[in-house]
């Protein structure tokens, strides 16, 4: 059994037969699937009209089209879908089925509730006019996506399936864990730290953790004029300033004292 994906996907399953493939009938609404859906279509193929009808979907790489093995057998569309649903159910988030209200869906949702719980959404659909169905059902799931964090911008659709896109090359994966992991190569963990910092101002790259860039603090120690009385007591100087300062003031001080002169300057 294949594993679960932990990208979020949708999985419409269609019974096809009593005339609910007439919601195929404008192909133009597909264009709008959402790249994390896929369709299974399921009915009896002893129908000539809807054989013709859905087998136009079958070059749609979301659409996937299952007429049933034996002819004219009643219900053999049900049970070839529900078949489908047991083998699938573990990989999709969220699942709908598109059929009347027969007692078998319902006990088939039923079961699936029960072992899941609110790990898993599905839900059983009944069409009530087939000219809208597709288009609620598209609307229904992009909400979904919505509250589910998807965006279709990060993903790439590769053979009917969501892949996860590497935002620093071509490459896309079928798992989010996968694309993670290829991001932790060498050559990417420098381009997304190239492009992390980027967008930093450069006042504020100091303060990002795990950065490889360093920087140095570079203090000026100040010092005051050590003599009583100064007129610039309160100034301060560097090292040189005061070295300077002692020349140019105090020594003329100390030159006028030898004289005979009042210490304080005129």
């Amino acid at each position: 059994m294949t594993m679960p994906s932990d990208i979020y996907q949708h999985l419409i399953l269609v019974d096809c037969d009593g005339g609910r493939g007439s919601i195929f009938d404008d192909l133009t609404l597909l264009k709008d699937l959402p790249n994390n859906c896929l369709l299974h279509l399921f009915w009896n193929n002893s129908d000539v009209a809807i054989n013709e009808k859905l087998q136009r979907l079958k070059t749609n790489a979301q659409c996937h089209l299952h007429p049933s093995l034996l002819l004219n057998v009643k219900n053999s569309a049900d049970a070839e879908l529900i078949y489908f649903l047991g083998k699938s159910v573990i990989q999709y988030s969220s699942i709908i089925i598109v059929g009347e209200g027969d007692e078998i869906y319902r006990e088939v949702v039923e079961s699936v509730n029960k072992d899941f719980g609110k790990k898993k959404t599905i839900e059983l659909v009944k069409i009530d006019d087939s000219k809208s169905c597709l288009l609620k059902l598209i609307e229904q799931m992009r909400k979904r996506n919505n509250e589910n964090d998807y965006c279709e911008e990060k993903y790439r659709l590769v053979q009917g399936l969501p892949y996860a896109k590497c935002p620093l090359c071509t490459k896309a994966f079928k798992t989010i864990a996968a694309r993670n992991a290829h991001l932790q190569a060498k050559s990417h963990k420098q381009k997304l730290v190239t492009n992390l910092m980027t967008d930093i101002k450069p006042e504020q790259k100091i303060l990002q953790p795990n950065m490889s860039t360093k920087t140095t603090e570079t203090k000026t120690k100040t010092l005051q004029c050590p003599h009583a009385p100064c007129s610039v007591k309160q100034k301060k100087f560097n090292k040189k300033g005061l070295k300077q300062h002692n020349k140019d003031v105090h020594s003329k001080l100390e030159m006028n004292f030898s004289n005979g002169s009042s210490l304080v300057p005129h």
